[in-house]
């Protein structure tokens, strides 16, 4: 890999530690309406996935480093901005957990599209290893994806 791929590499990397980053603070928002409605399942997992996601966090910086770059250490702009919005819609929001659950299911569809692009992009030069890596997280967020909406078709049948 040329020093200018693992400069790519590793920007690319930050990038999506940046998402999983937004990906725990989205979680420990929702986790907080759902123990406040006494919601056990869904609270169990959101802890989960952001438990992972901290797990993606670790795994995507000890690539980044070993690319010779500085892990990113905070959220995306945009993941604040999200975040912000629907706490100030949550506030006026009559059902909370329909909002937390948005808030979920966006974070995490512009998770797999940032990991989709990076993996689509070949100028990262990522090595098999980080390759089989992204597709595994990946995986996992389509997984918490799929549940999330799943749960969010339950409650819309139930109102």
């Amino acid at each position: 890999m040329t020093n200018t791929n693992n400069r790519e590499g590793a920007e690319a990397l930050n990038d999506l530690i940046q998402i999983n980053y937004d990906r725990v603070k989205g979680y420990e928002l929702a986790l907080d309406e759902m123990r406040e409605a006494n919601n056990t399942v869904t609270s169990a997992l959101f802890e989960q996935y952001a438990k992972d996601s901290r797990t993606n966090i670790d795994q995507l910086s000890e690539h980044v480093r070993m690319m010779g770059g500085t892990p990113a250490d905070s959220t995306t702009l945009g993941g604040k901005v999200h975040r912000l919005w629907m706490d100030i819609k949550g506030t006026f929001a009559v059902h909370e957990k329909e909002s937390a659950l948005e808030s979920c299911i966006f974070g995490d569809e512009a998770a797999v599209k940032s990991y989709e692009a990076a993996l689509a992009d070949t100028t990262n030069g990522f090595s098999g290893e980080v390759t089989a890596m992204l597709y595994k997280h990946v995986a996992a967020i389509k997984l918490a994806l799929t549940a999330n909406k799943a749960y969010e078709k339950t409650l819309e049948a139930i109102h």
